[in-house]
């Protein structure tokens, strides 16, 4: 997540970054019952995608990826099936990534529409609201209200008023 070169301030340009330099790596996954999760990473190698599915993903589950080879490895454990998106291949029956694909979609169009930004030390909140809102939209708003609350049970927030607490 970050914005490109080119939009930003002069005095903010660095010539001589290429590709996702000053960018938030965020890797994320939507199961087929559309439920999402992202999570900020500080790099997007195999070892933090291997972390990464490994923490959400039971073992033995179908798991449908891109060519990446930072999947490499992971039929080892699960049953890893991809699609060549370099060959333009963007689905082959029910093999297809393109409900994350969509969120991406969505999450992009939150932090250049609404947010403009999200700083390094808030991105997992950021990346919650966005999943919440996912997997909270069949919920009636009573329902979505409650669920609001029970997980943010325990939670301290702070309340600013003029500058004092």
């Amino acid at each position: 997540m970050g914005g490109q070169q080119k939009w930003k301030h002069f005095d903010k340009k660095d010539p001589t970054a290429r590709g996702g330099a000053g960018k938030m790596p965020v890797v994320g996954m939507r199961g087929r019952d559309g439920k999402v999760r992202y999570e900020h990473v500080d790099f997007a190698n195999m070892k933090a995608l291997h972390d990464f599915v490994h923490r959400h993903a039971e073992e033995g589950s179908t798991l449908y990826t891109d060519e990446n080879s930072g999947y490499n490895g992971l039929s080892e454990i699960y049953d890893h099936k991809t699609i060549n998106h370099s060959s333009k291949r963007y689905a082959n029956g029910d093999v297809h990534v393109n409900g994350i694909e969509s969120m991406w979609a969505l999450l992009r169009r939150g932090y250049r529409g609404t947010f403009h930004h999200w700083s390094k030390k808030y991105m997992d909140f950021y990346l919650a609201e966005f999943a919440f809102r996912q997997n909270s939209k069949d919920m009636e708003p009573p329902e979505k209200v409650n669920k609001l609350l029970d997980s943010s049970q325990g939670v301290r927030v702070k309340v600013s008023c003029n500058g004092k607490e």
